[in-house]
């Protein structure tokens, strides 16, 4: 604060507590006034406009204006692996235009290939949107050499080990790698219990599945939550179910998520409403 109490108008300063308000305070009214400040004063500084759109992305959810900013930002340094990189995510799981979204994680990585994040961004799209498995597991692997400790990677590459290779011992050790990172992460919880469920390893998902819930689960992961209980816990059935029914009639969804192995397992353990629980699964998972 005394650097801006003896320059207010300072690009540079505004916009690095502009990040810090957003990143560590969480104040994120203050944090859009400081961004506001750093881009009055320099209009055309490539960095100012690319941290904006990342605030305006993840905290505002305006995806119009993002783009606007992130495409100002590379119109003035078009190389920057960061610019590229954080544009193509935004295409990638905002705007959905897959032919540009790889474009510019090609883009980025060609500027910075050992850049993690954008490696393991790029195997999420690989994974989920181009279904190209071998290609997605070979940028998970450099993700996971350059950064070997990053929650986020290693659960999102369970995710991918799970849905693609059913290998569950390696899925459960990236799992709980993350889990040692970040141990309060509600999606990291569900979704390790959801292997563990599928595994037939009930009595041990239940703290798992807990944890989740006392974590802010909230939408799609909490319409999982409930999946997961009516699916594998019998006392929980009649509450689960009404559950389930109501975030259904909110137009809670979690599409594309696989219930499969816990629909195989749950009717192998005797679920008493095997018709019910398919319709579940279909209804949360698709449109």
């Amino acid at each position: 604060m005394k650097a801006l109490t003896a320059e207010p108008d300072n690009a540079y300063t505004n916009s690095n507590y502009a990040e810090f308000l957003y990143e560590i305070k969480k104040d994120y009214i203050k944090a859009e006034e400081y961004y506001l400040k750093a881009l009055a004063a320099e209009p055309n500084n490539a960095s100012n406009n690319s941290n904006y759109a990342n605030f305006l992305r993840d905290i505002k959810k305006d995806y119009t204006k993002a783009e606007e900013l992130y495409l100002i930002a590379l119109t003035l340094k078009p190389e920057n692996g960061n610019f590229n990189a954080n544009y193509a995510y935004l295409l990638h799981n905002k705007i959905k235009d897959y032919i540009k979204a790889e474009e510019y994680y090609l883009r980025a990585l060609t500027v910075e290939p050992e850049d993690a994040n954008t490696n393991a961004n790029y195997a999420d799209f690989l994974h989920e949107i181009k279904k190209d498995y071998t290609k997605a597991e070979e940028y998970y692997l450099i993700a996971l050499i350059i950064e070997p400790e990053n929650a986020t990677t290693n659960a999102n590459y369970a995710n991918f080990l799970k849905d693609f290779k059913k290998d569950y011992i390696i899925v459960k050790e990236h799992y709980l790698k993350a889990l040692v990172i970040e141990p309060n992460d509600a999606y990291y919880n569900c979704n390790y219990a959801q292997v563990l469920l599928e595994t037939g390893e009930i009595k041990e998902a239940q703290k798992y599945l807990q944890k989740a819930f006392d974590n802010g689960a909230e939408n799609d992961l909490l319409i999982e939550l409930w999946f997961y209980r009516y699916a594998h816990f019998s006392e929980f059935l009649i509450e689960a179910e009404n559950k389930i029914e109501d975030l259904l009639t909110k137009g809670i969804r979690s599409i594309g998520w696989d219930f499969n192995g816990n629909i195989k397992q749950a009717i192998k353990d005797g679920h008493s409403k095997p018709e019910k629980l398919l319709e579940f699964a279909n209804r949360i998972s698709t449109e």
